[in-house]
């Protein structure tokens, strides 16, 4: 588990507060939810959300500091950006329970050399980026490693039953769903071989123009 990172947030006041303005102003509106906590309505600031979604991304715990108050473990559960600048405009935090399993995506981190590729010259095909896993959210990781050393030949794979998990974490993709393999390079067409006379036969000679006729 990646240790969890802190980000400040206060409350906002929807009615005088509108999104716009808190955008103006430099931050983000967002909002807290959880299974067992009241919906609550908060900016964070532009920068230091970067900052810690770059680390974080959807799939680490971090420390909501909300109004200097005890810390609330969130996840980042959905980030929605303008079409323009791709700056987020929102973010939904989800409040998690420490003891209770939660579900989330987690990031695949491929390390290693494929034999396949990178002797025979194979096609690496990868099918999935991410696996859903349930766990308790301290027992989280932020990846799981895909070895792509054990692709030593065409038309190998790494499946979802194949990946070391940690401590408590299980995957609830199938677990003969595949993640990558690796293909047979395309035989390349050869283009078709101009046609050669029968052994004995003449090529055909230009026509000629008849007598008294001209070559137009």
């Amino acid at each position: 588990m990646t240790a969890s990172l802190t980000l400040p947030a206060v409350k906002r006041d929807a009615e005088k507060n509108s999104p716009r303005a808190v955008r103006l102003a430099g931050s983000i509106p967002a909002v807290v939810y959880g299974q067992e906590a009241d919906n609550q309505v908060i900016q964070v600031k532009i920068p230091e959300f970067l900052k810690v979604f770059a680390k974080a991304g959807e799939s680490s715990l971090i420390d909501l500091a909300l109004d200097g108050q005890k810390p609330l473990k969130v996840i980042v559960k959905d980030v929605q950006y303008d079409n323009l600048s791709s700056q987020p405009v929102h973010i939904d935090f989800y409040q998690v329970n420490m003891n209770k399993k939660m579900t989330a995506e987690v990031p695949l981190n491929f390390v290693g050399e494929a034999r396949a590729v990178k002797e025979l010259g194979g096609t690496l095909i990868k099918s999935k980026d991410s696996i859903e896993v349930s766990c308790l959210p301290g027992d989280l990781p932020s990846h799981i490693d895909v070895n792509l050393g054990a692709l030593n030949e065409f038309n190998d794979l790494v499946a979802v039953k194949d990946l070391v998990l940690p401590a408590g974490v299980a995957a609830l993709d199938g677990p003969d769903e595949a993640l990558v393999l690796v293909s047979a390079p395309q035989a390349e067409e050869q283009p078709a071989a101009a046609e050669q006379p029968a052994a004995g036969e003449q090529p055909a000679a230009a026509e000629q123009p008849a007598a008294g006729e001209k070559k137009a």
